[in-house]
Order: structure tokens, then sequence, then C-alpha cells
């Protein structure tokens, strides 16, 4: 919901400490002793060198949490949807900044104060997309694509996609005796394994987190190909259709997945590096915020 359950922070000693004077009596109390709570857990569990690295992804959950008081103070007269012209700082100003805390948070964030500028309800709105991004790459690892596991650098492991049953059905012949192979054979796995799990009205919806996944596959078999002469980081001129015309589509797999995403033949033709690039970008999101629920966020 829209409150935070004041009882449960104060019954929970490391959270209520952050209370001004040990005890949160109202919502907006316990809103920003939870917010210095999880600030301080995170920062204390990462490295120095990352220390401000993923302020962004903390300002979005703020965001998240102030625009539902935002609507809540709008009462029924809200129009969810409309873009209304309040910043995240006009928010903390109005909702939390008013409430002491023994943490004051906010000013640690001046470093990126043009985000804190930035408008409510788009910051909200980012932290949900990255939500349903992050859940799509979970559903996508629990589906199958813990099927990373059976990567040896940018290797498949042929043996053991072969001891696997389920995988290997999906090898043409039922056998799969190349990296090619096995790699075409996980790919259609996953495919189907995730659309399995999902509800027919959004059977196409997570289609471009696939693409991004095979992408970084892809990637990797491309660099190979180049051997000492690669140059990481350098943007080469190739796309993921080229590249998967190049290493997949004469290795036969009994499901043709590729021509299932012809309904977004333009993400096929972006560039390969920048499509793996994106799943690393949205790998380390996902992360960040996961590190988030575990130290707090949950």
């Amino acid at each position: 919901g829209k409150n935070v359950n004041t009882k449960k922070i104060n019954e929970e000693v490391t959270i209520k400490s952050y209370c001004y004077n040990d005890d949160c009596k109202t919502n907006e109390d316990s809103i920003n002793a939870l917010t210095a709570y999880i600030f301080m857990e995170f920062k204390n569990s990462i490295n120095q060198h990352d220390y401000n690295k993923y302020d962004e992804c903390f300002l979005m959950w703020l965001s998240d949490k102030l625009l539902k008081m935002y609507y809540e103070s709008k009462g029924k007269n809200v129009k969810k949807g409309f873009v209304y012209l309040i910043t995240l700082n006009q928010a903390y100003d109005k909702y939390l900044k008013q409430h002491k805390v023994k943490l004051n948070y906010w000013d640690l964030f001046d470093n990126i104060k043009g985000l804190k500028e930035a408008n409510l309800i788009y910051m909200a709105e980012f932290y949900k997309l990255l939500n349903n991004i992050c859940k799509t790459i979970a559903d996508y690892k629990d589906n199958g694509a813990g099927t990373d596991s059976y990567f040896k650098g940018k290797n498949v492991n042929t043996k053991k996609i072969n001891e696997e049953v389920t995988i290997k059905s999906y090898c043409y012949n039922d056998d799969c005796k190349t990296n090619e192979d096995s790699i075409n054979a996980l790919t259609a796995y996953i495919f189907m394994e995730f659309k399995n799990s999902i509800n027919q009205h959004d059977y196409n919806k997570y289609d471009e987190c696939f693409l991004m996944w095979l992408s970084d596959k892809l990637l990797k078999m491309y660099y190979e190909s180049k051997g000492k002469n690669v140059k990481k980081g350098f943007v080469y001129l190739i796309t993921l259709n080229q590249a998967y015309d190049k290493y997949l589509k004469q290795h036969k797999v009994k499901l043709n997945y590729w021509d299932l995403f012809d309904n977004i033949k333009g993400l096929k033709e972006a560039n390969l590096i920048y499509m793996a690039e994106f799943y690393k970008l949205l790998n380390n999101i996902c992360k960040t915020i996961a590190d988030y629920k575990d130290n707090g966020a949950g």
C-alpha cells in the first residue's frame, strides 16, 4: 500500500534506531527512518570504490514512495498517468523534510542534484519499469536462463546440455555436437519455458529481454572470431541479425525461434554491441535493486 507499517518499524530495533528520539510516530517518520536505514545498510554492504555508484536507484525507489503520498494528498481528484509538475526535491520538502531523522541522508545526494530536480512521476515510473524488467530477467533465470550456468565463458558445456533431457530434446536429431548446436538448443528451450510460464496476455511482452540475452551470447562468439585483434569497447558495425545469420542460422534446431521475433524486426537489426551492453547494464541495475531489497528495501 501507500503507508509504512509504523508498528512493525518500531518493533525492528535496527530501523527504529534511525527514528528521532528512537520512536516513529507517523507514516512520514517511518518512511524517513526506513530510508535512512536502507541507505546505510546498502552503503555498508558495498566497496568504497562503488560508494556513490547506485545513488540513482535509491532516488528512484524513494520517488516511488513519495509519489504514493502525493497521490494520496490529491484524494479523489487524482489523475493517475497525468504528469503533474512536481519534482522529487519538492516532494521530499513537502512530505519528509519536516520529519526529523537521525541521519540527514538527503544532503548526501548533492552530488546528483540534477536528479533531485527530476519530475517525480517520471522517476517513479522509471523505477516501476526497471522493476518489471528485473522481474523479466529473473523469470528467464528461473525458467532456464540459469542456463547461464551451462556456459563456460563464451562456450556452452555441450556435454552438460546432452545430459539434460529437456534441453537435449531441442537439439537436431536429439544430439548437440557443437557449441553452436548447444546455444541454439538452449535458446529454444529458454524461449519455450518462458512462454509456457506466462499469461497469454503477456505472450510477446518480454521478447526484447530475450533478444538482449541472446545478444550477450552472440557477442562473445563474435569477439572470439576476432581473436587477438578484438578491440573490446569498440563499436563494430554488426547487427544482431547479422550475428545470428553468421553463427547460428546454419545450425539446425527443432524450433525455429528466430522467425517468431518478426514482430520486433527493428530490434533484430539493432547493433549487436549496444544490445549486449544494454543487457549487462540491466543486469547491474537489477543487482542493485536486489541489493536494496536484501539490505532493507524489502
